[in-house]
This record gives C-alpha cells, structure tokens and sequence, in this order.
C-alpha cells in the first residue's frame, strides 16, 4: 500500500486530468496504473511527481470499425466497472469506478476482486460487493472518509457513484485535512453523496476521436448491407442439362 497522504496527491492529479478529459467529453473507458505515469518522481519521491494520464486510444479497434458498440466489452478486467462488463454502453461514470479500484488498490495493496478467470473477475464486478479496505489492510484501518469516498465510487450503479470527477475532487478537498503527520485526517467525514448527472452532455469514447480508416468504412458499410443473395448457378446448370 501506498501512504494514504501521497496516494491522495496522485488521486487527486489523476482525477483532475479525467476532469478535463470529461469536459472534453471524452471518456477514457481503460483507466489502469499501467496507463497513469508518475513523472519526474525520481528522486524527490511521489510527492514531487507530475502525474500523466495516457491511452486515451486503448482497445480502439473492434473488427472494422472504431464505432463503440453495445454488447462488446472493452477495458482491463481488473478495473473494468459493471456495465462495461456487461456489455452495456459506458459514460464518464465508468472512469470515476476505474479509479475507485486504482483507490483500493493503492489504500491496500490488492484490487477489489480477484479470480482463476477473466470472466470469474467480470461477474465478480457485476453482482459481488467489495470487501471495505480497512477490512483487507492493516494500513487502511485509518482511512477515515477516504474509505466512504472510494467505495462510492466503486457502486454497482453508475448513478449511486458521483456524478463528476469535479464532484470526486470536491469530496477529497472536503475530507483531506493535513494531520500533524502530513497525512489526511481520518476523523474526517465527507457530506457529499451521489446526485443525478447533469443531462445534456454527449460523451464519446476515446477511440471515436480518431478517424476510421477507408478499409474500417468499407467494412462498418459492408454490416448495414442486408446478405447479398446467392445464385445457385450449379442447379441452374444441371436443371438445363436435363432440359
């Protein structure tokens, strides 16, 4: 586990960068560690590093065409939220999950589920609770508020999460207090709860930012076509041989 007080600076950098992204409207939809870069943290540690979000592009590719489609799942299972492995359509909601288990997994050491399969770990995501962090490491017993904050974003509903990364930073800045050991303070208890997201924001997937390529629109056209029908010229034959 990281300590609570540096992971909550890359949280925080993190969240802010999908921040932005979201206004942009663009969901990431493959948020992993793998994909966040601590920069120039070297030798002054977590705490002087700059933080980079990258992948926007990941997963990008479905058969011939970049068009996000229902009933295909994308991401890392690991990080994957419910409706991504479900196959139903995503928002900037599976983000804020995404980062709720990057939370966990810095709070404790592990990922919220674990399993032999990858689909093991799907259906884990789907119907199983997580087991709250300060149950799983000693390290996250102090947690406080951080604990609240992470299991929100980890709900099963995209609407029981917070609505926006903004709401996200504001329940982090509303709970993380300096202790006298530069540590958040636990005795903290953040007020905001989830609300219904604001309509009217069309969010795209990452991938379709990128223009298709002339074989992934002849294919994507090719799938609207209705089947070309077959002649059977074999029996047009053998039915004029008899003739």
């Amino acid at each position: 586990p990281i300590p609570a007080a540096r992971a909550v600076r890359i949280i925080q950098q993190v969240a802010g960068a999908l921040a932005a992204a979201h206004a942009a409207g663009v969901v990431h939809r493959d948020l992993k560690p793998e994909n966040v870069f601590l920069v120039g943290g070297v030798t002054g540690g977590l705490a002087s590093a700059d933080v980079r979000v990258v992948d926007f592009g990941a997963a990008k590719i479905i058969g011939s065409s970049r068009i996000t489609k229902q009933g295909i799942v994308f991401g890392t299972p690991h990080y994957m939220s419910p409706e991504q492995a479900s196959g139903q359509p995503v928002d900037h909601r599976a983000d804020i999950y995404a980062l709720g288990v990057i939370m966990y997994e810095m709070f404790t050491g592990r990922v919220p589920f674990e399993a032999d399969t990858y689909m093991g770990v799907l259906t884990q995501h789907m119907f199983v609770q997580p087991v709250p962090p300060s149950q799983v490491s000693a390290a996250a017993r102090e947690l406080g508020a951080l604990e609240d904050i992470t299991l929100v974003c980890l709900a099963k509903k995209p609407e029981e999460r917070y609505p926006s990364m903004q709401d996200l930073l504001g329940a982090l800045d509303e709970v993380v207090r300096p202790g006298d050991d530069g540590g958040p303070d636990s005795s903290q208890r953040s007020s905001r709860r989830p609300s219904r997201s604001p309509s009217g924001m069309r969010y795209r997937m990452a991938d379709e930012l990128e223009p298709p390529t002339l074989a992934e629109m002849r294919g994507a056209i090719d799938s609207l076509l209705p089947p070309r029908r077959v002649v059977p010229w074999g029996w047009i034959a053998a039915l004029a041989g008899v003739m």
